[in-house]
């Protein structure tokens, strides 16, 4: 046995896509991707504002009407429209690619529509315990009311300052108009990885384990030692906007590796 080193029945898995199932392995699962247009049909020179969370998406691009890096949830007001627009978004998970699309209709017989509600954060990601300013806009609504991460009346434009954030926030803001509701949605990730794993038998027991990470897949710049082999969860701050890469490797009584588990991610937008 000397010189082998074993696959560890170890899955490591990021907090912010769920742990526990065996979908979270290298098994070829797919994640989930949900992408909605609001309003889904618009008079011509008007605007709609796209929608979309994941579970087990990491990063997306956007295609068709858009473009660009988009991340794993969020929301994106189109520009006025003078024809059907398909929107599509193409996200990286576990196992195949997850795709979805959603078609903005123009139709000149339409009324005003619902409000044009839009809302951004100033940054995609902040240092844990830090905050950011969410901005919005809501054309054609009479009230708006914040839930999520915010909460309470809003006026239809306006900017608020949110802090203190230890997690991972979406913050929704509902508008009313006088033809329909508008909502919109968006994201802050908190610079912070928490890493769970579980241990299904087949090695033997560790008696500690190690945390490498790093910004290269397969090159782990920084490791942690973790001495207490019952300890299941660890919590690294990162330092800033990118992708992280995470393996956990379990350790012998000599503090030798018995095998190291999946790679798991997380990207934090800017």
């Amino acid at each position: 046995m000397a010189g082998r080193r074993e696959t560890l029945a170890v899955v490591l898995c990021m907090a912010i896509a769920g742990c526990g199932s065996s979908s979270q392995s290298n098994s070829g699962s797919n994640g989930s991707m949900q992408l909605t247009a609001n309003p889904a049909t618009v008079a011509p020179g008007k605007a709609s504002t796209l929608s979309w969370s994941g579970q087990g998406a990491s990063s997306c691009t956007a295609s068709g009407g858009w473009s660009g890096s988009q991340p794993a949830s969020g929301s994106f007001q189109t520009p006025p429209l003078a024809e059907s627009t398909t929107y599509t978004l193409s996200c990286t998970g576990t196992g195949r690619g997850i795709l979805a699309r959603v078609t903005v209709s123009v139709d000149a017989s339409s009324g005003a529509g619902a409000p044009q509600v839009s809302l951004r954060s100033a940054n995609g990601s902040v240092p844990a315990s830090g905050g950011t300013t969410l901005q919005w806009q809501a054309n054609g609504a009479t009230k708006c009311i914040a839930s999520g991460g915010w909460t309470g009346n809003k006026p239809t434009h306006g900017s608020q300052h949110v802090g203190g954030l230890t997690a991972d926030t979406n913050y929704t803001l509902s508008c009313e108009g006088a033809d329909g509701t508008g909502v919109a949605m968006t994201q802050v990730m908190v610079q912070r990885a928490t890493l769970r794993w579980t241990r299904s038998g087949g090695a033997a027991a560790p008696t500690a384990y190690r945390v490498l990470w790093g910004s290269r897949s397969g090159q782990p710049e920084n490791s942690v030692t973790l001495a207490n082999p019952k300890v299941v969860q660890h919590v690294i701050n990162l330092p800033g906007p990118g992708t992280y890469y995470f393996v956990l490797a379990a350790l012998d009584a000599s503090n030798k590796e018995l095998g190291r588990s999946n790679e798991a991610s997380k990207t934090l937008p800017l």
